[in-house]
């Protein structure tokens, strides 16, 4: 009998190698459980579960919940199914998102809170600046609460209002274009004047933006300087109103 040689083929167990942190069976931990989410094949098929877990949250944090994770080869979308965490999460996950609505509302109320009570306080600091310490606090206790609380903080917005507006600027259009035309007005002219038409220039009325905190502190700073200069050029008025309008006529 002829020996027959009998060859035996033997099939190599495949190494599987995470292609997260690129460590294998041999040199990995061995209790670390493994998957194959996507339909990639060769050696990116297979990955810890740990580790996608974790590139799933860092996806998920980068992009947000609510986008759908891919496998970033085969693009192969994960179908990530969470476990019912229990009555209690659901609960501090509605107080949670309530918390995150209402801090929206909480800060709004407290910037305009703030902002409102800082006009409120320089509507009174004003009053009393022009009417005198005495008479502006009289003057305020006599004024009913809800008007008083409604009145105080237009001062300031107010005096900005009417710093934005250039009525020299149309004052002086008004002039050109009306009053200097009046037969009155004619009559207090110079004879030897020139009598050729004046060219009316459009006057820009816009202020830009860097003007805006010069424009402000102007305004806000208008009652006070003209407290101070009305003490030292009018001492002989005794009304502090009087003073501060001798003040603001004299300019």
């Amino acid at each position: 009998m002829s020996k027959q040689n009998i060859s035996t083929s033997f099939v190599p167990k495949e190494e599987r190698t995470c292609w997260i942190c690129l460590s294998s069976e041999v040199d990995g931990d061995p209790t670390s459980l493994w998957s194959r989410p996507c339909r990639c094949r060769g050696a990116l098929k297979w990955v810890h579960q740990m580790c996608l877990h974790r590139w799933i949250s860092e996806q998920q944090h980068n992009r947000g919940e609510s986008e759908p994770i891919s496998c970033q080869i085969c693009n192969a979308k994960y179908m990530i199914v969470y476990p019912d965490c229990g009555f209690l999460y659901n609960i501090l996950q509605s107080v949670d998102q309530l918390t995150r609505s209402l801090s929206f509302i909480l800060t709004g109320g407290i910037i305009f809170g703030s902002f409102y009570w800082s006009a409120v306080t320089y509507g009174a600091v004003t009053v009393m600046q022009v009417y005198g310490h005495r008479q502006g606090l009289q003057a305020m206790r006599l004024t009913d609460p809800p008007l008083l609380l409604l009145g105080l903080p237009t001062i300031p917005l107010c005096l900005i209002l009417a710093k934005t507006i250039q009525w020299e600027s149309r004052l002086l259009v008004l002039w050109r274009n009306r009053i200097s035309r009046l037969p009155f007005i004619q009559l207090f002219r110079r004879k030897d004047l020139p009598t050729w038409p004046v060219r009316n220039v459009e006057i820009e009325l816009r202020s830009e933006l860097s003007d805006i905190p010069r424009l402000v502190c102007s305004a806000l700073a208008l009652p006070t300087i003209s407290t101070i200069l009305g003490q030292l050029l009018f001492k002989r008025v005794q009304s502090a109103t009087r003073r501060v309008l001798l003040k603001l006529i004299t300019g």
